[in-house]
């Protein structure tokens, strides 16, 4: 089966329309999930189709993980529910391993707190050395638009099957 769908978890579609039809224009279908209970049934039914997994880190409208069978973890009202998605579930050591082999790309705007980016790089550095595949952060600056340029690099590197890289 061909690897040809980005798994997206984001609250707020219109806010990312660019990039999602930029996703579809490249030949990829987009799958847009608002909740985590929502994203686990589709990656989980999806799974061999899914190349990239996009999440957003604030979702106003996950306030736990509970949805998910990962209770004790705090969102911060849904501002941290995206990071803590990748951080608990997808990346856990614990739980889930069959979903390391697929790239997640985490988008925010807001900037990383220096805990995040020191649990991020922790993240990255266990991933090289499981043979994760990678984590990336990309900042949604409206002042500054080269996210824009990035994401659609790191959409190409997808599309090209050179997405192995960090």
């Amino acid at each position: 089966m061909t690897k040809d769908m980005v798994l997206w978890l984001e609250d707020v579609a219109a806010s990312v329309k660019e990039q999602i039809n930029y996703c579809k224009k490249k030949g990829l279908k987009v799958l847009i999930v608002q909740t985590d209970h929502r994203f686990h049934d589709v990656l989980k039914a999806n799974y061999n189709r899914v190349c990239l997994i996009i999440v957003d880190v604030m979702l106003r409208g996950v306030q736990n993980l509970e949805a998910i069978d990962i209770p004790s973890v705090e969102t911060g009202h849904g501002h941290r529910a995206g990071w803590m998605i990748v951080r608990e579930y997808l990346r856990a050591d614990s739980q889930q391993a069959e979903y390391t082999s697929i790239p997640v790309l985490m988008l925010s705007t807001r900037p990383f707190e220096p805990e995040e980016m020191n649990y991020l790089e922790q993240l990255k550095t266990l991933g090289e050395i499981k043979n994760h595949a990678w984590i990336r952060y990309l900042e949604k600056s409206s002042a500054e638009m080269g996210w824009k340029k990035v994401f659609r690099q790191i959409i190409d590197e997808i599309v090209l099957g050179d997405s192995n890289e960090g």
